[in-house]
């Protein structure tokens, strides 16, 4: 779930029980962003009263921020992650794969 542009803003309140995963399972396959993805300049701000997310990651990838710049690269610098209610759960995929980045 990327947000497509820089300058995006998205606002995600949380109701319910949620779960996302990255199935992705191999840097090479292409799929390098993370499992909701928010690049540099753009804004997801998570609230909610009673709700849960949980997010797992995939393959080398940050669960929620910034992805890898380019197939086998370096990761690419997050946007702006504010979390104001609900449960967030974040587990990071494997090879180094952070949480919230």
């Amino acid at each position: 779930m990327p947000l497509a542009e820089k300058s995006a803003a998205l606002n995600l309140t949380v109701t319910g029980n949620n779960a996302l995963t990255n199935i992705a399972n191999s840097v090479y396959t292409g799929q390098t962003n993370a499992c909701i993805s928010v690049p540099d300049g753009a804004k997801l701000f998570i609230g909610g009263v009673a709700g849960s997310l949980t997010v797992k990651g995939g393959f080398c990838r940050a669960v929620i921020g910034g992805g890898v710049s380019r197939v086998g690269g370096s990761c690419a610098d997050a946007g702006v992650i504010t979390i104001t209610g609900g449960t967030v759960t974040a587990n990071g995929g494997s090879y180094d794969g952070a949480g919230i980045s």
